[in-house]
């Protein structure tokens, strides 16, 4: 016996129902899930559905699905970070790294002839804080707004689920996945000085 499309509906819903946010594990759990229903169906063709599905989720133990979340959201927190420090890397490239000490060295040479010059590098930093958060904030809402159309209509389409450490010095340019591509959690992180208009 076959799973029908609306059993398919049934169990994204349920792996949501369960807190599995993230499009490709629900997929991967829906698979599995479906293919365990459609083999107990072939030996028992009396039972039902949510009978099976119901002693195939707990052979996942107490906890659910959250060990299989767990563990992808560790394995695809160690591929970002590797894309993060791989950018970091090509940030830190000879010509970027001369030009970046050229630079910060003739403006603190041009600011010490100045006579109030700490202040001014305090001005600097601080509206450079402000920059950066209320440009954070504004984006952060923007995304809100997306999602919840997108809640409203689809299901979560997102690829990573964990906090990624900061996208700190990594310019867009030199990115080898496209800005657009990489998980939301990556884009949201603080972006530094160096690149400040990332959108």
């Amino acid at each position: 016996m076959k799973i029908s499309a609306a059993q398919i509906e049934q169990l994204y819903a349920f792996t949501r129902q369960h807190f599995v946010e993230y499009y490709d594990l629900q997929t991967e759990l829906v698979d599995h899930l479906a293919n365990a229903i459609e083999a107990k169906w072939a030996e028992n063709p009396a039972l039902s559905f949510d009978e099976i599905l119901n002693a195939e989720f707990k052979k996942f133990g107490v906890f659910g699905f959250m060990n299989v979340v767990e563990k992808r959201q560790g394995a695809l927190t160690r591929k970002y970070n590797k894309i993060v420090w791989e950018n970091c890397r090509d940030f830190f490239e000879f010509p970027k790294v001369v030009f970046a000490v050229i630079s910060f060295y003739l403006i603190s040479l041009g600011l010490q002839s100045i006579e109030y010059a700490s202040e001014i590098y305090v001005v600097i930093f601080g509206l450079l804080t402000l920059f950066l958060l209320a440009k954070t904030i504004i984006e952060s809402l923007r995304r809100r707004k997306k999602i919840q159309k997108k809640r409203n209509g689809f299901s979560k389409k997102s690829s990573c689920g964990m906090a990624v450490p900061c996208r700190f010095l990594c310019c867009r340019y030199n990115c080898s996945v496209p800005f657009r591509k990489m998980p939301k959690q990556l884009r949201t992180t603080t972006h530094c000085f160096m690149d400040p208009v990332h959108f």
